[in-house]
């Protein structure tokens, strides 16, 4: 994951440096999700309905 924030983060600098003006970067991708969400502790566990 750390070196796909790298790629991220070079291609920013890349927008940046020829000035294209305001631009957005989406990640589309569950397995980017899944580890952000595990990271602050929030998991894929259903529990029963009490």
């Amino acid at each position: 994951m750390l070196a796909d924030a790298e790629v991220l983060a070079v291609g920013v600098e890349s927008l940046r440096a020829i000035d294209i003006g305001d631009f957005r970067i989406r990640i589309n991708d569950r397995r980017v999700i899944d580890q952000l969400l595990s990271k602050i502790g929030v998991t894929n566990e259903v529990k029963p309905a009490s």
